[in-house]
C-alpha cells in the first residue's frame, strides 16, 4: 500500500491535493443533484440518453437514477487510490494526469446526470 513517507509527500503536494479536491467537489455536486431531483415515483422515468435510440431516452424505475451517484463515488474513490499508487510508482505527472482525467469523467457524468434528471423533473 502507500508508505507513511509517501503519504506525507502526497499531502504536501498542492497540485495533487487540488485534483483530489476537484474530484470530491464534483462527487458532492452529483450527490446534491440526486438529492434535489430524484423522487420516488411509480412512473417510469428516463434513466439514460442515447442518440442512436429513436426515443432518445431509455425508461426505467426511479431508483435506477441512483446508479449515477454510485458511479460517481466509485469513480472518485478508485481514481484517488490509483493516482496515489501512480504517484508512488511513476511520479507526480502521471498521478496528476490520472486524477484530472477522473475529474473529467466525473464532470461529463455530472452533465449527463443533470440533463437526465431535468427531463425526469419535467415528467413528474
Amino acid at each position: 500500500m502507500i508508505k507513511q513517507l509517501q503519504l506525507r509527500k502526497l499531502l504536501s503536494d498542492r497540485g495533487y491535493l487540488l485534483s483530489l479536491l476537484l474530484m470530491g467537489v464534483l462527487t458532492v455536486i452529483i450527490v446534491i443533484i440526486a438529492a434535489i431531483y430524484v423522487r420516488p415515483s411509480e412512473l417510469r422515468v428516463p434513466v439514460s440518453y442515447s442518440r442512436f435510440d429513436t426515443k432518445l431516452y431509455t425508461l426505467g424505475q426511479w431508483y435506477q437514477l441512483l446508479g449515477y451517484v454510485l458511479f460517481a463515488i466509485i469513480t472518485a474513490a478508485s481514481h484517488t487510490l490509483l493516482s496515489a499508487k501512480l504517484y508512488q510508482i511513476k511520479g507526480r505527472q502521471f498521478a496528476l494526469g490520472y486524477a484530472y482525467l477522473g475529474s473529467l469523467v466525473l464532470l461529463i457524468g455530472a452533465v449527463f446526470f443533470f440533463v437526465i434528471v431535468r427531463v425526469v423533473s419535467l415528467i413528474q
